[in-house]
């Protein structure tokens, strides 16, 4: 589900990113070019993001779970956990 929703958020944003160029208050022209000049890094940006973000999230899930386990083996109360 992170998957997704990272990759949805990212495609959202660069979505938005080009329709609000398109209808910015420049000609067609200029847009067009900016456009062509700037996707190649606003691809690269976009990967970059998602790479961090996804890195991010594993890294989360894997706290987590080390978390979960400590509580599994020890069977302790799961306040004392947080505290060592």
């Amino acid at each position: 589900m992170t998957n997704g929703f990272l990759k949805g958020a990212i495609m959202g944003g660069v979505t938005a990113s080009v329709v609000a160029l398109l209808y910015a208050p420049q000609s067609g022209r200029k847009t067009r070019k900016y456009l062509n000049d700037n996707s190649e890094k606003m691809l690269r940006k976009a990967r970059k993001e998602y790479q961090h973000a996804l890195r991010s999230a594993r890294k989360s899930y894997d706290d987590a779970s080390r978390v979960v386990k400590k509580i599994e083996i020890s069977q302790i109360n799961p306040s004392r956990i947080w505290t060592h």
